[in-house]
């Protein structure tokens, strides 16, 4: 997981002319971000190994970006005479699809978070490159690379769906309950070697194990990137910011209250999660705050871009 948020911070960063050393520290840094969340240690502690393993998703990142910068420069340049060999973007789509088949080999919710970041990543594309032949060929190649090897599964995927039997639960399946909380975004989870002893008292306040918690050192770099580079990192702030209000379910909890009284009127704060509620395929994902998985990648990229900052002004 370090590695692949490594390789793609470290990408990120040289597309926008950061190499050598400062570049490398950056991406190592984010790299961490990625491989070493709280919400990743609460999930093993848990005994949810399938959402630790999430080593799939910046690769599939990596990869996927790098197929939209190749048909860029391949729409701008002369293309080679002969087609004996893959075209960069072929080859990135396919490694995208190789990629995304082994996320959801993995963990199938993983699907959702890499659909989504895809959709946001297009939002922020051109949109006569969205249009080309060329990116439905790319688009293509990336699904054919993912249905192969995924086919197996797929069959008794599809088999379940028809028969309506193991995705279904009553409700809305724990998803009120299995959501991110606003002050928990900021109050150390119990594994914390400092403040845990802190905390643990406080798990009662909370509708649910406080898995989410963002650190306040990481908050602060963010936001410094999110100010130096607003425009370069438009597409990674709107993600962390969208990634951040899906984790909190579909109605918001402050301090584990979710009933709120207004001069004795009882109201309910609706959130976008709930909409996914409605949504065939990716209402399978009935527990919010693991979008903390995506929200991790969003991060850090943004982290490793302020540590370029940083690292540049104060050597």
């Amino acid at each position: 997981s370090g590695y692949g948020a490594y390789l793609l911070v470290r990408y990120l960063l040289a597309e926008a002319g950061t190499t050598g050393g400062v570049g490398t520290a950056a991406a190592f840094l984010g790299g961490v971000v990625y491989a070493f969340p709280a919400s990743r240690f609460i999930y093993a502690s848990l005994g949810h190994y399938n959402i630790v393993s999430a080593e799939w998703i910046p690769f599939y990142a990596l990869f996927f970006l790098k197929m939209l910068r190749d048909l860029r420069l391949e729409r701008s340049t002369v293309p080679a005479s002969d087609g004996s060999r893959l075209s960069p973007s072929s080859r990135d789509a396919i490694l995208a699809g190789l990629c995304l088949c082994a996320s959801l080999l993995t963990e199938l919710t993983y699907g959702v978070f890499l659909l989504l970041l895809s959709l946001l990543w297009l939002a922020f594309t051109p949109r006569g490159l969205l249009m080309s032949r060329a990116f439905l060929r790319r688009a293509a190649m990336l699904v054919l690379a993912m249905v192969i090897p995924f086919s197996p599964m797929l069959y008794f995927l599809v088999r379940e769906l028809r028969q309506g039997q193991g995705f279904n639960f009553p409700g809305w399946g724990y998803a009120d309950v299995l959501s991110a909380d606003l002050v928990g975004l900021f109050t150390p989870t119990r594994l914390h070697p400092l403040w845990g002893h802190a905390a643990a008292p406080k798990l009662a306040q909370f509708t649910d194990v406080n898995t989410l918690f963002v650190g306040y050192g990481l908050t602060v770099l963010a936001l410094i990137a999110a100010v130096v580079y607003r425009r370069r990192l438009a597409v990674w702030i709107t993600g962390a910011l969208s990634f951040a209000i899906l984790a909190l379910g579909p109605v918001l909890h402050i301090n584990g209250q979710f009933l709120f009284d207004l001069d004795g009127l009882t109201v309910t704060v609706p959130l976008p999660y709930a909409v996914f509620h409605y949504l065939p395929l990716i209402n399978m994902n009935r527990v919010p705050n693991r979008f903390s998985v995506p929200l991790s990648l969003c991060l850090a990229v943004l982290v490793g871009f302020a540590a370029v900052w940083l690292l540049q002004r104060f050597r």
